[in-house]
């Protein structure tokens, strides 16, 4: 990280346009960032890197003393590439053209439609050739659908309830059998991915947090059955807390249980 710092410093631009580079708000991954960040300034580009977790609340103030033509995020997980929303929202009131990248878009697909702006596609390779498309009003700006009144009720009712859906579930602490601070753990990834989710109008965008969840099961070498266990008794706490009775939470629940049996 530390050389390939000094070595994205050194281009001097060649072509017109500034560029700023970032990581989404609570995103600590920066390493796509700096890559995209050299990458641009060897295709002569003037680019400003912001670094990681890149706050929303200065982002007004940031593009207001560089001026941007583009400003470009990248996301690892779906709980901070949710943040883009609001990003995209202060850009386009500003009339600054936004792109993105990262992980998330690559092991969940269908987000990059969620979000809108120009997505730079699945490989850092693309990116420079996505970048000269956009400067050339090449590419369309996604347009995600309208918000889904259900999910919107969904969203806000999980976030007021999440608190206490958790508080069940540590209730349940014996029958489930994780070590608190894996239960604290795992609780703390699924639950920001489930307001991501929500908040995104999509609750499949979940699947790809279930793979995540087994690696941190594996990697502590207890048995797969373990995220079974977890999901039956989060199930119960959301059936307890969640009163909506067609919430996307609960039927993406059901099937996660049967498909994990």
């Amino acid at each position: 990280m530390r050389r390939l710092e000094l070595v994205a410093a050194q281009p001097l631009p060649t072509r017109p346009e500034r560029i700023l580079v970032g990581c989404a708000p609570k995103d600590t991954h920066s390493l796509s960032a700096l890559l995209l960040t050299f990458l641009l300034r060897r295709y002569g580009w003037e680019v400003v890197y912001l670094g990681a977790d890149v706050p929303t609340e200065q982002l007004v103030e940031t593009i207001e003393a560089t001026a941007p033509d583009l400003v470009i995020f990248t996301a690892q997980l779906l709980s901070t590439a949710v943040s883009l929303l609001s990003i995209s929202t202060i850009l386009a009131e500003h009339q600054i053209a936004f792109a993105f990248g990262g992980l998330a878009f690559i092991t969940m697909p269908s987000l990059a439609d969620l979000i809108p702006g120009y997505f730079l596609g699945p490989t850092l390779v693309d990116a420079p050739r996505q970048v000269q498309r956009i400067f050339a009003r090449d590419l369309p700006v996604i347009v995600p659908p309208p918000s889904d009144p259900v999910y919107q009720t969904a969203s806000r009712q999980f976030e007021q309830r999440r608190a206490a859906i958790e508080a069940t579930i540590w209730g349940n602490f014996d029958q489930i059998g994780m070590p608190p601070y894996f239960l604290s753990e795992i609780n703390g990834y699924f639950g920001r991915d489930i307001g991501a989710a929500l908040k995104l109008g999509d609750i499949e965008l979940l699947e790809a947090n279930l793979d995540w969840l087994l690696v941190l099961i594996d990697n502590h070498g207890w048995p797969r059955e373990l995220l079974n266990v977890y999901l039956r008794a989060y199930n119960e706490a959301v059936q307890t807390h969640l009163p909506m009775a067609e919430h996307p939470l609960r039927d993406w629940l059901e099937q996660a249980i049967l498909s994990e049996s």
